[in-house]
């Protein structure tokens, strides 16, 4: 049974409303820490989300594949490509967001400090988290959110190109012609 379909819709959603609010806050300048654990949670539980769907979706190759076209493949190919790359850029996000969001020097350096690591693994604990930091109130994740967005588009026009045909949707005609498939 291909599962791809009822799984895909959930990392989807859930990145999408993620880069809209993350794009969204170029003009709304109120700092406000909920709205930044929101889009935390909804950027790492889209990307937890997105671990399945694409397992799941190597399956689904292996169901069309068998009988299918060309086309098809490249289709396909072209929908894994975006996808995957979707999922990259997300990927970085959610490790920035999740070091930035759970800081806790004190409790890292605590569990390693057990076997004489303490030290070391909270330093490179800091190095992390002031990185994500910084990707985090600055506007390097709003650029990320905004390609990630572009990505997603591109990758579920494919796969409703696939799914439908080339022709189901003006998005998905557009798509499939401007990468000449």
């Amino acid at each position: 049974m291909n599962f791809h379909p009822l799984l895909v819709h959930f990392p989807i959603a859930l990145w999408s409303v993620y880069a809209l609010l993350e794009i969204a806050t170029l003009w709304w300048r109120r700092f406000d820490a909920r709205v930044r654990w929101l889009k935390g949670m909804l950027v790492v539980l889209g990307t937890i989300a997105a671990v399945p769907t694409i397992i799941f979706g190597g399956y689904a190759e292996e169901l069309i594949g068998k009988g299918a076209s060309e086309r098809i493949h490249r289709l396909i190919e072209a929908h894994e490509a975006f996808a995957l790359s979707a999922f990259v850029v997300f990927l970085v996000i959610s490790l920035a967001y999740a070091f930035y969001l759970t800081h806790n020097p004190e409790r890292v350096a605590l569990v390693f400090s057990r076997w004489g690591w303490g030290v070391y693994v909270r330093r490179l604990y800091d190095w992390k988290v002031l990185l994500a930091q910084h990707m985090v109130e600055r506007w390097f994740v709003k650029v990320l959110a905004a390609v990630g967005l572009v990505l997603l588009t591109i990758a579920g026009a494919l796969g409703a190109a696939v799914a439908h045909g080339t022709e189901s949707d003006i998005l998905v005609s557009a798509v499939v012609d401007w990468l000449g498939l």
